[in-house]
């Protein structure tokens, strides 16, 4: 099992569902899906929220000084 095909970073995605998310192609039925699972609780989503806007994902968000992000589906967000 190659790093792409590990549940740790894809979240459990197909490769090819992986790579729509991240180019922001997904059919809107799926990235609800992909949102539902990730956030089954409906709990706030955004800024100072520590879940992604786009795939409200709680577990692939990193933080630095600049900017922080979503490393599933690859979403930037400034700090300022």
């Amino acid at each position: 099992m190659g790093p792409a095909d590990d549940t740790e970073t894809t979240g459990g995605l197909s490769s090819d569902v992986l790579r729509q998310l991240r180019r922001g192609t997904l059919e809107r039925t799926v990235l609800e899906n992909i949102r539902a699972r990730n956030n089954p609780l409906q709990e706030p989503i955004g800024p100072y929220t520590g879940r992604c806007q786009y795939c409200e994902s709680d577990k692939y968000m990193f933080d630095d000084a600049a900017i922080y992000g979503c490393t599933l589906c690859l979403s930037l967000y400034s700090s300022a």
